[in-house]
């Protein structure tokens, strides 16, 4: 018998200013380099997450990680009611006139899309390079 697979919601991590890496400094450092060398927008580093822990990764990405995978990446787009800009609530003003009301919000605290990452602790040094650089 063969049990089904259940999807969970993704919970990823909150956004930060930089990336979230909980790895090894190697992986950090290759990150480093081929985010320079490929000269990738600084904008997406704070929307970027990696893990060496595949219980993290499920729970971040909602789905099961295959115990075969030694590495992975999952793009997490931004959920459809999230948008910078859209207002965050109303006020009634005289009869029935609504007039929107724009909070001010850190952009840390806007939903958005999420880059995810897996590698797995016991990889070669050379499979975390071409990991990291994919």
């Amino acid at each position: 018998m063969v049990a089904a697979l259940k999807a969970h919601t993704p919970a990823p991590p909150p956004r930060q200013i930089g990336p979230i890496v909980h790895a090894s400094d190697t992986i950090g450092d290759w990150l480093t380099f081929y985010w320079q060398k490929l000269n990738l927008p600084a904008q997406e580093l704070g929307k970027l997450a990696i893990t060496q822990d595949r219980q993290e990764y499920m729970r971040w990405t909602g789905k099961r990680l295959n115990s075969m995978v030694l590495g992975c990446y999952c793009y997490l787009p931004a959920p459809h009611h999230a948008q910078p800009g859209v207002q965050t609530r109303t006020r009634k003003l005289f009869h029935s006139q609504v007039l929107p009301v724009f909070e001010e919000t850190l952009q840390l605290h806007v939903p958005s899309h999420r880059h995810l990452i897996f590698i797995e602790p016991d990889m070669k040094l050379q499979s975390i390079e071409v990991t990291v650089a994919h």
